[in-house]
C-alpha cells in the first residue's frame, strides 16, 4: 500500500514545486505552519521527553 494516495502525492508535488520556485509563498506558508505548531502544546518537565533517537521512544 503506498504511503500517499495519487491525489495526495499530486498536491504534495504541487506544493513542493511552488515553494521551491517562489520564495514569498514559502515564507508565508512557513509562518502559517509556525502558528499552527504553537497550538500543539509542548510538554515540559516530567510530562515531556527529549528523544536521543527521534524514531525511538527513550
Amino acid at each position: 500500500m503506498p504511503l500517499f494516495s495519487t491525489i495526495a502525492r499530486q498536491k504534495l508535488m504541487s506544493f513542493s514545486y511552488a515553494n521551491a520556485h517562489g520564495t514569498s509563498s514559502f515564507f508565508k506558508d512557513f509562518g502559517v505552519s509556525m502558528v499552527n505548531m504553537r497550538r500543539i502544546g509542548v510538554l515540559t518537565g516530567i510530562e515531556g521527553e527529549v528523544r536521543k533517537v527521534c524514531t525511538k521512544v527513550n
